[in-house]
């Protein structure tokens, strides 16, 4: 089976090509030059050359705040890019796996959502990315929807990096504490993949959701502060930093930001995806253990 994996250098590619399964495959990960989501030039070469049986997607904008002063651009790779590549997979008879968010959700209502349930999304790159769900769906039925929740790994640019690594230089932080979440360790996020493309070779895929969206995440709902005050916690226990407590809880009107985030998006998780899957649930905290550990192998502490 040959795939296709857009995205390869961010933290869940690159937790997908780390996984020993996904090596068994023959895959491609092109640069982002060698294939550009707003370039439609660069994907019709990767698929003419390549002609993938499955396409994973994990590239998008997801800078939230910017997504508000940068729509245009969010519009081009979060919408215009996987409804291209929609087209492809029709065209090639591939099958699609794109990767979602739990800020489809959030506006109006509180979590936890099931995959079932009406979108309602409170900023633009929440609205991206539902744009993105509704398109991909008129353009072709062979595709999987994984909406997924707070990404975190011991690589850089996400908020459990970015608390170790503050931590460790003694930085002081003030976290929100009144937005509710599910959490996603993305080695994690990258088995659930892995063992989706068991699925597809079993033609298997339709048992798992009837709509071709499903949630994964951790198992377990919190916050913002409780996930920092757990990493700061786990640090101690390991002698990477004092008992001083470095860390402040805030309310979210006490952060500045140019997009509102959700104070409830929690995603509610489907039993039947695990057990077809033969994933076990495994708990928000569980993974930022094996976020810490990883992260002092990788800086060598």
């Amino acid at each position: 089976m040959k795939i296709l994996l857009i995205g390869g250098s961010g933290q869940l590619g690159r937790a997908i090509l780390n996984t020993e399964i996904i090596k068994s495959f023959e895959i491609l990960s092109p640069d982002s030059v060698s294939l550009n989501l707003s370039d439609k030039s660069t994907i019709d070469e990767c698929f003419e050359n390549y002609k993938p049986d499955v396409v994973i997607n994990c590239a998008a904008y997801t800078n939230v705040d910017m997504a508000e002063e940068n729509k245009e651009l969010t519009r081009i790779i979060n919408i215009e890019g996987p409804e291209y590549l929609a087209t492809k997979v029709e065209e090639f008879n591939s099958f699609f796996i794109q990767l979602s968010t739990d800020y489809v959700f959030g506006k109006d209502k509180t979590g936890p959502f099931s995959n079932l349930d009406k979108t309602d999304p409170l900023n633009y790159y929440g609205q991206s990315k539902r744009d993105s769900e509704e398109v991909i769906s008129k353009v072709t039925n062979r595709f999987l929807i994984i909406r997924t929740a707070s990404l975190m790994s011991e690589y850089a640019g996400n908020f459990a990096n970015f608390t170790i690594s503050k931590l460790l230089n003694k930085q002081k932080l003030n976290i929100i504490k009144n937005q509710f979440i599910s959490v996603t360790y993305a080695l994690y996020l990258a088995e659930c993949i892995n063992k989706l493309i068991f699925i597809l070779e079993d033609n298997r895929v339709d048992e798992l959701s009837e709509n071709n969206i499903i949630h994964f995440t951790n198992n377990g709902y919190t916050d913002w502060y409780s996930v920092a005050i757990k990493i700061q916690e786990i640090l101690n226990e390991r002698k990477l930093i004092d008992k001083k407590d470095y860390i402040s809880p805030i309310m979210d009107t006490e952060w500045k930001s140019l997009a509102k985030r959700p104070n409830d998006s929690r995603l509610l998780l489907d039993d039947n995806v695990f057990k077809i899957l033969n994933i076990n649930q495994k708990k928000w905290d569980e993974s930022l253990l094996n976020i810490i550990d990883n992260y002092i192998k990788i800086n060598r502490l």
